[in-house]
């Protein structure tokens, strides 16, 4: 998996185009403006950028960077300026979903392949990582079950 949340994760190449995401501009700068906690507003800005690194193409990366400089100012400077930073190098404001995922599962004794999965590492960069569905194991006979 990738590294701590100070290294820069690259943002995967997607293979759909990219959304228009101008409506959720505007509700970040509506629930920032709303926000008076200092914490929320560092969350809402790190939602800000991984939302951006997983939807937007570079207009999007362009309005979002203007948007943080319009209405980012009652942001801690140091989040802004390190939201910017990340925006325009089209990274991550922290560690892959795919971290957190894997540490949600093993705070509940769970592992990929509990729960039916395999990860396939990409060879050129452990960035990119792909989940293939097992297709035998005991979550899948209790699911099965179910349905």
């Amino acid at each position: 998996p990738p590294g701590p949340d100070d290294k820069p994760t690259p943002v995967r190449p997607a293979g759909k185009p990219k959304e228009n995401l101008s409506s959720y501009f505007n509700n970040w700068v509506k629930n920032l403006n709303n926000t008076v906690d200092k914490n929320e507003k560092i969350k809402l800005t790190k939602e800000l950028v991984n939302t951006v690194a997983d939807r937007g193409g570079d207009n999007n990366i362009d309005a979002a960077v203007s948007t943080l400089q319009k209405f980012g100012t009652n942001i801690d400077q140091n989040v802004r300026t390190a939201a910017i930073y990340k925006l325009k190098n089209k990274v991550y404001m922290e560690r892959s979903l795919f971290s957190k995922f894997e540490s949600i599962l093993a705070e509940h004794h769970l592992n990929l392949y509990n729960i039916g999965y395999t990860a396939i590492v990409n060879e050129n960069s452990r960035s990119y990582i792909t989940l293939t569905r097992n297709k035998k194991n005991k979550f899948n006979k209790i699911y099965e079950r179910y349905i």
